[in-house]
């Protein structure tokens, strides 16, 4: 049995989940553009070739193994990569480390893991991808909207016709900068801002994890907050007492403006300023 679930967002949107991620293909009249592709575990080319009814590339928002990891099944396919993420990829998207991490999250929910259904890391080389660029499916368009933070050339995705911006791991609940790979506060709260121009033709935020859709509240929640981190003013609350990161809103004891309610931020109180990245 597939560990692969599809399921229609628009006509031209599938979603596709799988354990602790999702990621998503879509379509036009001419092409489509597989957006992300989870962990690599288990056949995942199959599905998408039955869900696919035209030739089609494979775009990574990032190089983080949950979002990049079955690259290789898609060998044969143009990959796209901003070419900041590209030296990342290589390391965090190794069979050993993808293995390690997925094989906790399946542990933690009572799942069985077989290791022998990861994929090899993908070899091949990238299409660089950069801010602005735009992807004619064929009667459907995609803008891409650098917003770096989570990663340093992480993109966001504009569905024009569909009124649809998938801010995946760049602007949702949470945003993770407690990655070896992620930017500063200070980066986050400069990039951000770049999305609120098109939030006028946005109904809907898509994200790959958590419920996978948000409302655009989430973006301007997420500026502010990065904001009074910047000012010193968040509720640092730390998971353990020898955590190393924190996180910017108590969950229920919050002294932060209601503003902040849809967005959260975990990061490292080391690495709030662009000088210390």
């Amino acid at each position: 049995m597939s560990i692969y679930k599809a399921e229609k967002v628009t006509k031209n949107i599938t979603r596709i989940i799988m354990p602790y991620v999702c990621f998503y293909y879509v379509e036009g009249t001419e092409r489509g553009l597989l957006i992300d592709n989870g962990w690599g575990y288990d056949d995942l080319r199959p599905v998408i070739d039955e869900i696919a009814t035209k030739e089609y590339d494979v775009l990574l928002t990032h190089g983080h193994p949950d979002h990049a990891g079955a690259t290789n099944q898609f060998s044969d396919k143009r990959v796209y990569l901003n070419h900041k993420d590209q030296k990342m990829f290589d390391r965090s998207c190794s069979e050993p480390t993808r293995r390690f991490l997925l094989k906790n999250h399946f542990e933690k929910h009572a799942m069985d893991f077989d290791r022998d259904l990861m994929s090899p890391i993908y070899q091949g080389g990238f299409t660089d991808l950069s801010d602005g660029q735009v992807f004619d499916l064929g009667s459907y368009t995609l803008e891409l909207i650098e917003v770096p933070g989570h990663t340093p050339g992480i993109m966001t995705v504009l569905f024009k016709e569909n009124r649809l911006l998938l801010a995946g791991d760049a602007c949702f609940n949470p945003i993770s900068l407690n990655n070896q790979s992620s930017l500063s506060v200070e980066s986050l709260y400069e990039s951000i801002p770049k999305l609120f121009p098109y939030l006028r033709d946005v109904d809907l935020v898509l994200t790959n994890h958590n419920g996978y859709d948000a409302p655009i509240d989430v973006v301007y929640a997420s500026h502010y907050l990065a904001g009074e981190i910047l000012k010193g003013n968040d509720d640092k609350v730390r998971i353990k007492e020898d955590s190393n990161w924190l996180i910017a809103r108590h969950k229920d004891q919050s002294k932060l403006s209601d503003i902040a309610e849809t967005a959260n931020i975990y990061y490292y109180p080391h690495r709030i300023y662009k000088s210390e990245e």
